[in-house]
């Protein structure tokens, strides 16, 4: 996921991308205050790890779309080999992909509401 906050003197959104579920798991891994510089006036300021937001990432889209094509491929490839399948096999072209992004969209998403909501103790 991408994590962003503000630069404290210029305003500018500072972000990176992170593994990271939760806070604690950023304080655990960063410090409660970590430093950044800022890539507009490259200032280097302490952030307490309260002080971010959580958005959704381009690696995120980018593996959702490697998920369809593997499924279509996939589906299309056990057509070939094991013969007609039918309408069956035409709407699971169509309903597997949309379901494996709908759950894996969902799930990412309840990662980000997690991270947003809960806020570690100063």
């Amino acid at each position: 996921m991408k994590l962003s906050t503000r630069c404290k003197s210029c305003k500018s959104e500072i972000s990176f991308n992170s593994l990271v579920d939760d806070r604690v798991e950023l304080e655990m891994k960063k410090g409660k205050e970590f430093p950044l510089t800022c890539n507009a006036c490259h200032k280097k300021d302490k952030y307490h790890v309260n002080d971010f937001i959580a958005h959704k990432s381009q690696s995120h889209k980018v593996f959702m779309l490697i998920i369809v094509m593997v499924t279509i491929v996939s589906l299309i490839s056990f057509e070939l080999f094991v013969g007609s399948m039918g309408i069956y096999f035409y709407g699971s072209i169509l309903l597997a992909p949309s379901a494996t992004y709908g759950l894996i969209t969902r799930q990412y998403q309840v990662k980000l509401n997690s991270f947003n909501r809960f806020k570690v103790k100063q």
